[in-house]
């Protein structure tokens, strides 16, 4: 489930970002999860996007969600995005280095000076 240097990255919707579990904070909209296939991370966007409430795992607890762990996910750092109703009482325990998708942050969004066009944002690109 972690992504793995030289996978193509999964499919963004304009407005999402990927990023590891890890950096996920409190009141991101957690909208996929990802999983890596024939050398591609795929998106597995969730029925219910949620607010994430990110804590450290709960060792022990017996869920559905951590019951559906891998022992390769198991052998890793994880983290719980979130505990509630929308699962049934399922965590949302994913390996802290997996990518998910959330929507973007609104800090992160570039600002752009009044006085800039759209091609002068285009040629600032193009010189990347």
């Amino acid at each position: 489930m972690r992504h793995r240097e030289g996978c193509k990255g999964p499919h963004l919707n304009p407005g999402e970002t990927a990023i590891p579990a890890g950096e996920v904070r409190k009141g991101d909209i957690v909208l996929a999860a990802t999983i890596e296939l024939n050398g591609h991370t795929d998106r597995l966007d969730h029925a219910t996007p949620y607010t994430a409430d990110p804590r450290p795992d709960k060792t022990g607890c017996g869920c559905a969600g951590h019951r559906s762990l891998t022992a390769e996910d198991r052998a890793t750092p994880l983290v719980v995005l979130y505990d509630g109703p929308i699962w049934d009482g399922a965590c949302d325990a994913v390996p802290a280095d997996t990518l998910v998708i959330i929507r973007e942050r609104a800090e992160e969004r570039p600002t752009l000076p009044r006085e800039q066009s759209g091609m002068d944002v285009l040629r600032g690109l193009l010189r990347l």
